[in-house]
């Protein structure tokens, strides 16, 4: 799920009490293979820590159970990293005092953050990407500003013998990704299909990212078999009174 983060899922586990074994055994086999790989005087401090959410027991929906065993996977760190936490329901004890409150903002801002930040845009699936889409119509509509909304189309040329594959598509998301900015948004509305949101940006800075973009697809050596046709329109939006 980015860097040094992973997501598992184990159909056949129901109990979180089967993760005290498999966490030990984990970090065990890492460190093994890390001495074997770089002798036992290494020096580097290696190993798992684990949050855990059981599906059914604990929510049905990915997004809950992510949120959950992301929790328990702070909680995990900040207690001194390779363990495991299985989340057993809802934290009822009160943050009354200032330094709690401090400290659950840095919990929260743990939880929903960026992890390992890249540069270049988010790629969003439907329904984040109408979150934020929403959100910023809402600040736009707020404070002003201006925008670029881009669609983007792959298509096979006539006569070429490929079709637009995934791999295709994913070399067009890693182009998109690498050309925006951080602040610019992407969502793959279908299979070969993109959608961005380019943030504050005028009708020729629009026009500057459009040939960036083509050109970058140009190098790939893709543009003679897989056209890139697009439509754009740039949005000035006036600060409510």
């Amino acid at each position: 799920i980015g860097g040094d983060e992973f997501l598992a899922f184990f159909p056949s586990v129901t109990a979180g009490s089967a993760f005290e074994s498999f966490a030990g055994r984990v970090n065990r086999q890492i460190k093994e293979r890390a001495a074997d790989l770089l002798g036992r005087d290494n020096g580097i401090p290696l190993g798992v820590s684990m949050g855990v959410a059981i599906a059914g027991e604990h929510g049905m929906d990915y997004g809950s159970l992510f949120a959950l065993a992301d929790g328990e996977l702070y909680k995990v760190k900040a207690n001194g990293k390779n363990g495991y936490s299985v989340y057993s329901g809802p934290d009822e004890k009160n943050v009354q005092a200032v330094d709690d409150l401090d400290r659950e903002i840095e919990r929260i801002t743990q939880i929903v953050g960026e992890r390992n930040e890249k540069d270049g845009a988010l790629l969003f699936g439907k329904e984040a990407f109408s979150t934020v889409y929403q959100f910023l119509m809402r600040f736009y509509g707020n404070y002003g500003g201006s925008g670029g909304e881009l669609l983007f189309v792959l298509l096979p040329r006539e006569g070429a013998d490929d079709a637009v594959s995934p791999e295709i598509c994913q070399i067009f998301a890693n182009i998109l990704q690498k050309t925006l900015r951080r602040s610019d948004l992407i969502m793959q509305s279908r299979s070969n299909q993109f959608f961005v949101f380019l943030t504050e940006r005028n009708r020729f800075e629009v026009d500057v990212v459009i040939g960036r973009i083509l050109d970058r697809w140009k190098s790939e050596g893709l543009d003679k078999k897989i056209l890139v046709r697009y439509t754009c329109k740039c949005v000035t939006y006036s600060e409510e009174s």
